[in-house]
């Protein structure tokens, strides 16, 4: 082989390892590109409840332009943070769930959401990157019920019907507050 033939070698295998990755998933974004308020009301006469664990209220739901939710991957005290590749320490505490009334939900949202990684020695871990500009839809489901059992401990959510859900498209980031209803 000639030294020109070798040459060329070596420029085409640097060329398919510098393209080459082992990335899988959107490239990680570590600043947000802007905000956007999304409000959410429940609209007609029926009342809606929801069961909540440690107080959380009813959330609002983020989808990309496929549909894919974008609060999927959860992250908690006993989850891998892809920071420090460890748990964080659990509360020394249980959350009583209990009923609370549903009537609407608001969500400042700067794009950011979760997105599972490794760290380590390919430990799976779950770390958060934020949304590119663009078109998504907002999502909120609430179940008609009413609260009951307040008398005998925790109240509880007694539901009468299945879920319903409201949706809103918006663009992000924005300036405008989203605005969206559920029902009737």
């Amino acid at each position: 082989m000639t030294k020109a033939h070798v040459s060329r070698w070596m420029f085409a295998a640097l060329a398919i390892a510098a393209c080459s990755s082992d990335e899988q998933g959107p490239t990680r974004r570590s600043t947000s590109p802007g905000k956007v308020s999304i409000e959410f009301t429940v609209a007609g006469s029926d009342s809606y409840c929801t069961q909540s664990s440690c107080g959380e209220a009813p959330s609002i739901d983020v989808e990309d332009s496929s549909g894919q939710s974008l609060f999927s991957v959860l992250a908690s005290c006993s989850s891998v943070s892809c920071e420090t590749c460890s748990t964080s320490p659990c509360p020394g505490y249980a959350c009583q769930i209990r009923g609370i009334p549903v009537t609407g939900a608001k969500l400042d949202w700067d794009g950011r959401y979760n997105v599972t990684s490794t760290c380590g020695g390919g430990t799976s871990c779950v770390t958060y990157t934020y949304a590119n500009p663009g078109h998504y839809t907002a999502k909120l489901c609430a179940t008609p019920g009413k609260i009951t059992g307040a008398d005998a401990g925790a109240p509880q959510c007694e539901t009468s019907g299945a879920a319903k859900c409201g949706s809103v498209e918006f663009d992000f980031p924005s300036s405008a507050v989203v605005k969206g209803t559920v029902g009737p």
